[in-house]
């Protein structure tokens, strides 16, 4: 089944979380909405609307578990990731048996959430958004390049008028480049703007 839009769906009662959950996972071109109350979450879902669902297992008022049954039970298509503070057995054994794509344990490593989100787009059949390979491709190029002319990333910073904090995001893939960024940094480097592109 394949959605005009990826869109996420994150339902967790830590709204930090959820703030940092919707930054990362949207600047790889994923539309993320996020709900810290888990009833407003089951009453707003409708189906053939979300891609992938990432719950909480310990919630407020509802187990993660339940919320988990009644969005499934709303739309039977979408993918389901759990995270959880606290890990066990019993409970990835019995959230996975019951159809999770995923569970991951918190502190959460965004990466492995970002990757644990491709897998299972690709596993739906939905063409994975180009905007992540892009940045990851740029990044890659930009520490190459820098890494060439054996500047720091604060000799790079000093050279573009960019924060540093920016660059290694670019260099991770946390973020995507604008044009102007891209120019002040293939400038410094001395390259062309096209290089950063590689072939893209």
């Amino acid at each position: 089944m394949v959605k005009s839009a990826i869109r996420i769906l994150v339902i967790d009662d830590q709204k930090e979380l959820c703030l940092f959950i919707k930054e990362k996972l949207s600047s790889c071109g994923w539309e993320v909405i996020y709900f810290t109350d888990e009833q407003k979450a089951i009453e707003q879902f409708k189906p053939d609307y979300f891609t992938i669902v990432i719950i909480d297992l310990k919630l407020p008022t509802i187990n993660g578990l339940e919320v988990f049954k009644k969005i499934k039970e709303i739309d039977s298509h979408v993918g389901i990731i759990i995270l959880t503070g606290y890990p066990s057995i019993d409970s990835a054994l019995v959230t996975l048996k019951s159809g999770a794509f995923d569970y991951l344990k918190k502190p959460l490593d965004i990466e492995h959430l970002k990757n644990s989100i491709k897998k299972q787009l690709s596993h739906m059949g939905i063409i994975e958004n180009v905007t992540c390979k892009v940045n990851t491709q740029i990044g890659k190029l930009i520490k190459k390049y820098r890494k060439d002319k054996d500047w720091t990333l604060a000799q790079l910073s000093q050279h573009t008028n960019l924060s540093k904090s920016l660059i290694s995001q670019l260099e991770h893939a946390r973020n995507s480049a604008s044009v102007m960024t891209l120019y002040k940094i293939s400038h410094a480097l001395g390259i062309k703007m096209k290089d950063l592109i590689g072939d893209l």
